[in-house]
């Protein structure tokens, strides 16, 4: 059905509301409906953009905690390879001071990772220093970097005390001999 505007002419706003009111099934004008004056349509797709949104949150999301994780397990692996590594030199440490931080590096390079420096005092205490490279997608390449100390426990107590010292005096047991035959005496509670 046509509608005509207050000119009289015919007009696409009074057809299209028309149609619109009528409803997919050709009802009456005059009934109403939720959608009446609006396009039939025109929010269609929404919940889809909506979605998409969503959808790159949640992979941004993913990738942030990808690469935290694969800085932190490239953090871990320098760590256990630069205390790996300084206990091999401090091993080496006093038998031989030239060979401990060969060994140190070979250790080091076992594990993946770099050795930058490596010291050995007098007192026989090795310190390393190690470095891993990694490639991040959107970081590029990447270096993490890790130092360890070790060396023998310093005491300050003569050799022969040592082990009392640290140690401590053994507990005094009753041995089954020592023990008195005595009864306990009864403690009057004053009732």
């Amino acid at each position: 059905m046509r509608r005509r505007g207050p000119d009289g002419r015919q007009t696409r706003k009074a057809t299209r509301n028309a149609e619109t009111a009528a409803g997919p099934t050709g009802g009456s004008i005059g009934t109403t409906s939720r959608t009446a004056g609006r396009r039939r349509g025109a929010d269609r797709g929404g919940a889809t953009i909506w979605m998409a949104g969503f959808m790159t949150l949640v992979l941004m999301a993913m990738a942030v905690i990808m690469l935290a994780g694969t800085v932190r397990v490239a953090r871990h692996r320098a760590m256990s390879a630069a205390d790996l590594s300084a206990l091999a030199a401090a091993r080496l440490a006093f038998a031989d001071p030239r060979r401990a931080c060969a060994q140190a590096a070979s250790l080091a390079e076992g594990n993946g990772v770099r050795l930058t420096r490596c010291s050995v005092n007098g007192h026989g205490v090795a310190d390393v220093q190690v470095t891993v490279r990694l490639h991040l997608p959107t970081l590029g390449p990447q270096t993490v970097t890790a130092v360890a100390r070790a060396g023998p426990v310093q005491l300050t107590v003569p050799t022969g005390e040592a082990d009392e010292a640290v140690r401590g005096p053994p507990p005094e047991r009753p041995s089954p001999s020592r023990r008195s035959a005595a009864p306990v005496p009864a403690v009057d509670s004053g009732s």
